[in-house]
């Protein structure tokens, strides 16, 4: 499996509560290089993005590279991007990660700052997606809220 190495976007973008961090502030462990607490960091630190949890993904695709963190949800069908403010997530390799997921059938939720975007794949509906997105989040990330439409 791979490791985190230099890349702490989500160090920046996720809330952690036991930290006492807000999501979009950078976390007083966060230097340059990675995590200073990375192999003592609190549970609500240990996850993984789609990038470290499929090595088959192009390195390109690291979060820190395009400023876009992809977290999946197999079971519910869902991906959530997650975009630090001024990344652009509509073009080159998240897009078209994105696009790959949607053909897999998969609906991408995009959060970037306060913007919230569903993409549906071909044949979902709003609702179910709605759906999908509370299967998701139902007992993961509690500190996270569920994205709104």
């Amino acid at each position: 499996m791979r490791e985190c190495g230099e890349c702490t976007l989500c160090c920046t973008l996720l809330e952690v509560p036991v930290l006492e961090k807000a999501s979009g502030e950078a976390c007083a462990h966060c230097h340059p290089g990675g995590c200073s607490i990375y192999y003592g960091r609190p549970g609500q630190c240990h996850w993984d993005c789609l990038w470290l949890a499929e090595p088959s993904l192009p390195d390109e695709l690291r979060p820190d590279i395009h400023g876009v963190l992809f977290e999946p949800f197999w079971d519910a069908r869902v991906v959530v991007a997650m975009a630090e403010p001024g990344a652009v997530w509509k073009k080159g390799p998240p897009a078209n990660l994105i696009h790959t997921m949607l053909a897999d059938g998969y609906v991408v939720w995009v959060m970037q700052e306060k913007d919230r975007h569903v993409i549906l794949p071909e044949g979902v509906t709003q609702e179910e997606a709605e759906e999908r997105a509370k299967r998701a989040w139902r007992g993961k990330w509690q500190a996270r809220a569920i994205p709104q439409t």
